[in-house]
């Protein structure tokens, strides 16, 4: 004996699996108030079914009489509790011994199991002794219906009538009538509940009927009736084991389409400052040209230098010792210092022959200007210091004399503005117009709304310098001041339009029967390359994209294939769930409503 005690929420496969495992004849399923198995008289026949293929003795304990009903109405024995079930078998066990020691077997007489009944509010009641009586050919010959039955009960037999809480009967009760003393009740309560035709091969009673503890078929008095009736029970056990074969299993399937990675794809696009709309066609979006006007200015030195000298002047005495002529000593006579200063005679003169006092000779003197050759401060020489004449005035015996310093020699250094301090001042504020042309650049106010300053497009305009250079060159100042202009240009490119494009022409390049999640999509731009005046970008696109797919065509492919197959075959559309019921179904159901594929909102494969 194997008493099993299923919960709640166990579905009727559990109770077969329950059946199946157990090694004992004799099994009991304890079923607790509420359960799922007992919600279906069929769960009841697909287990009797069950326990007759295993040569299992089923029996049910429920505390529910509406339950114990239904069981009994399937033909599996129902008791209220365990105690009722374990003294119902064990009066079974005693009753066949009993039955063994008085002969019965071989009187022909085959005693049934004891099983409750059911009465009308649902609650079993004790079956009757006659209700064991073997068949009618067990009898002795000339005895009445139902004699041979009860000469094989002895008193004993009492105990095996339980009521339906499981306690034995009243021991007043009677067990028997003697053969011939009254109606036969047995065959009374078989008029009053025929056998039902919907039981399973085990031999159950309807629910009218008595059922026995054993679940194994019963034999009725006269075997003539005994045929007929068990083939009947038989095919309709096995036209409703069919049926429910069929109708029964179910299955679920859930198809969740996932998305899978669409690009990424690079696409070159082109800023032109001629394009002045975008061309999606050839890649093309328009650039604009910027003008930044610059300007500089700043104060240089003058190198250059102009040197401004004068003469020295002063006066000379020529004496003459020639005692026979005047000597006439012409304008631009040479005169010069001993360290090699020259001096021009300024005037003619004429000094007078020296007289011849006695021994005394007195020199003839003449005095003239004179100047100096060199301009600079080399003229101004100290007194005296002019001594040399020419050769010619000393053959006449004239020499020269400076009785006081010459003067007035001079020196000056002016700056004056070269051609050169010119040049290199416009190269200074060329320098700082370069300079400038990154700061204005990088300023959010010099590109237009929108778009952005691509610094490598710069190209620079003329510089303009003022004051010119024939104003400034050769002016005698220290320092000069110098303005340069120029206007510079630069592309600004709107890099909205890129995103835009390579959304698109990747939307264009779906495969056919794919749809792209819109929120998927991303794109990255990379940093513009310069090449002949033109921008070109490099755009990058990816995105996810999944397969809509059509429940019924899906489920039209799946029907009647094994869920392996079946799950393998949805499996390219995106994720499967296949649930069946019961669970050790193993095939897609091909009738109609019996198996339903439902598409799942799509999701993204990151998701």
């Amino acid at each position: 004996m194997a008493i099993h005690y299923l919960d709640v929420d166990d579905e009727v496969t559990t109770a077969v699996a329950r059946l199946r495992a157990s090694g004992e004849p004799h099994v009991a399923l304890v079923l607790p108030a509420g359960s799922r198995v007992a919600t279906s008289r069929i769960n009841f026949r697909l287990l009797a079914r069950e326990a007759a293929l295993r040569d299992r003795r089923l029996a049910i304990v429920a505390p529910e009489a509406s339950v114990r009903s239904i069981a009994l109405a399937a033909g599996v024995p129902a008791y209220a509790t365990v105690g009722a079930y374990e003294s119902a078998l064990e009066d079974e066990v005693e009753q066949e011994a009993r039955e063994r020691q008085a002969g019965g077997v071989s009187h022909g007489v085959v005693a049934g199991p004891v099983g409750p009944a059911v009465r009308g509010d649902g609650d079993e009641v004790p079956m009757s002794v006659g209700d064991r009586a073997g068949p009618a050919g067990s009898q002795p010959a000339g005895a009445a219906p139902g004699a041979g039955a009860a000469a094989s009960v002895d008193a004993a037999t009492a105990a095996a009538h339980a009521r339906a809480d499981g306690q034995p009967a009243a021991s007043g009760a009677p067990a028997t009538t003697a053969a011939g003393a009254g109606p036969d009740r047995s065959l009374d309560r078989e008029k009053a509940s025929p056998l039902s035709s919907s039981g399973p091969a085990t031999g159950a009673r309807s629910a009218g009927a008595l059922p026995v503890a054993r679940g194994i078929e019963q034999k009725p008095r006269r075997r003539r009736l005994l045929v007929p009736l068990v083939l009947l029970l038989l095919l309709l056990v096995a036209a409703g084991g069919a049926a429910a074969y069929v109708v029964l299993p179910t299955a679920s399937i859930v198809v969740t389409p996932v998305g899978v990675a669409e690009g990424p794809i690079q696409l070159r696009v082109t800023a032109d400052p001629t394009a002045t709309s975008v061309d999606a066609a050839n890649l093309v979006i328009p650039a604009q040209q910027v003008s930044i006007p610059l300007s500089a200015s700043g104060t240089f030195p003058a190198t250059g230098q102009k040197v401004d000298e004068t003469a020295a002047t002063g006066a000379v005495t020529f004496i003459s010792n020639d005692t026979i002529d005047p000597v006439t000593i012409p304008a631009g006579t040479t005169v010069a210092t001993g360290s090699g200063v020259q001096f021009l005679t300024t005037t003619t003169v004429v000094t007078p022959r020296a007289t011849v006092s006695g021994t005394t000779i007195t020199p003839g003197r003449a005095t003239s200007g004179v100047k100096a050759v060199a301009p600079g401060l080399g003229g101004n020489v100290a007194a005296h210091a002019i001594t040399i004449v020419p050769t010619r005035l000393q053959a006449f015996q004239v020499a020269v004399d400076n009785p006081a310093p010459t003067s007035g020699g001079t020196h000056t250094i002016t700056k004056v503005i070269s051609q050169q301090d010119y040049a290199a001042a416009v190269k200074q504020l060329t320098a700082t117009l370069a300079s400038q042309v990154s700061g204005a650049t990088a300023s959010p106010s010099a590109a237009p709304s929108g778009s952005t300053i691509i610094p490598a497009t710069v190209s620079h305009g003329d510089v303009v310098t003022a004051p010119a250079p024939a104003g400034v060159v050769g002016v005698a100042k220290p320092s000069f001041q110098l303005t340069a202009t120029e206007t510079a240009s630069v592309l600004a490119v709107s890099e909205q339009p890129l995103s835009g494009l390579a959304a698109d022409y990747l939307r264009s390049h779906v495969p056919d029967g794919w749809s792209l999640f819109p929120d998927s999509i991303q794109t990255s731009v990379s940093d513009p390359i310069v090449q002949g005046g033109r921008v070109m970008f490099t755009v990058t696109a990816q995105g996810e994209r999944w397969r809509p797919v059509d429940a019924a065509t899906l489920l039209s492919e799946v029907k009647g294939k094994s869920v392996a197959d079946a799950r393998a075959i949805l499996a390219q559309y995106g994720e499967v769930s296949i649930t069946t019921w019961p669970s050790y179904v193993k095939t897609i159901p091909t009738i109609d409503g019996r198996a339903s594929l439902t598409v799942a909102p799509p999701k993204r494969g990151g998701a």
